[in-house]
């Protein structure tokens, strides 16, 4: 998510001529708007299924993930092929709604796994993401 949002008012700038940096920030704010949202909607979708017993919670957790995966990265490869800004940010914003079902998947299962030690796993697993998002560029880049 970082290196998508340093890499986004780039495209938008280059790709759309026609389109400033102030526009591409008007374009841009409503994926996150929307991310925002929809991390909330999934919390409430998966805590409304653990409630009626619809699936187990490592269904759910996985469920979610690769729903989540799956999705975003369709639309984030739509939104790469799109004409018009407009339809671009349409196609990014269903991935930022989409990423929302992460926090119900992998990011929650920290939670799940330990409670003693949340601090610890949490901070090792963004670190390992970190660092993959920001080789991920130059190893691009490098093939």
């Amino acid at each position: 998510n970082y290196v998508l949002n340093a890499w986004l008012p780039t495209l938008f700038t280059e790709r759309f001529t026609d389109v400033h940096a102030a526009g591409a920030g008007a374009y841009l704010m409503w994926p996150e708007i929307v991310g925002i949202g929809s991390r909330f909607a999934a919390a409430w979708v998966v805590d409304h299924w653990l409630a009626h017993q619809r699936a187990s919670l490592s269904t759910l957790r996985r469920g979610s993930s690769v729903f989540a995966f799956l999705g975003q990265g369709f639309f984030l490869i739509l939104a790469a092929r799109q004409a018009t800004p407009l339809s671009c940010c349409l196609a990014l914003t269903v991935a930022a709604a989409l990423n929302g079902a992460h926090a119900s998947g992998f990011k929650a299962n920290y939670l799940d796994l330990t409670v003693a030690h949340l601090g610890l796993l949490s901070g090792v697993g963004n670190t390992v993401a970190s660092v993959a998002s920001a080789a991920g560029p130059a190893v691009t880049a490098w093939t």
